[in-house]
Formats: C-alpha cells, structure tokens, sequence
C-alpha cells in the first residue's frame, strides 16, 4: 500500500494536485480520499469521477473518522468495545 500526502497552503496547488492523483488512477481502484470535511473529499471525488465518467471504489473520511475506524479495529482484536457508538 502506498500514500500520497498532498499539501500546500495554496488551496488551489492542493485540490489540483489531488486531483491529477485521483485522475491518473484506474476507474476501479479502491482508494481512500481523506478529507478535511466528508463534503470536501466528496466533492473532489465528484468532480473527478464526472471527468471519468464513473469510479468505484473510492472511498471518503475525514480524519476523526479514520482514527476512529482504525481504533475500533484495534479494540476489537484486543477483544474490547465501546459501550455504546462513538461520533
């Protein structure tokens, strides 16, 4: 598995780097697309997969959501769980 990191405080050099990422992946790849909102990682998914013409696989989180995604997993095979759902 690799990553790509993009970063920039020029929004415009972030959001077209990420998306020339996005655009040179297969139509099929599963990816991850992290965003700093889940409308933001949509949108840019959005935008590319209309380019496209289709995408399957990309999947979007913010960042809370990913830490919390991989600690359940982590609690799990530690055989423990929260005692009700986080947000």
């Amino acid at each position: 598995m690799s990553a790509i990191v993009v970063t920039s405080a020029v929004n415009d050099r972030r959001i077209g780097r990420a998306r020339a990422w996005l655009e040179s992946r297969v139509l099929a790849e599963e990816l991850l697309i992290i965003g700093a909102s889940l409308d933001a990682a949509n949108e840019l998914a959005r935008r590319v997969a209309e380019e496209k013409g289709a995408a399957f696989g990309w999947h979007r989180l913010t960042l809370p959501q990913l830490a919390a995604a991989l600690a359940a997993s982590v609690r799990r095979a530690a055989g423990s769980v929260f005692s009700s759902r986080q947000r």
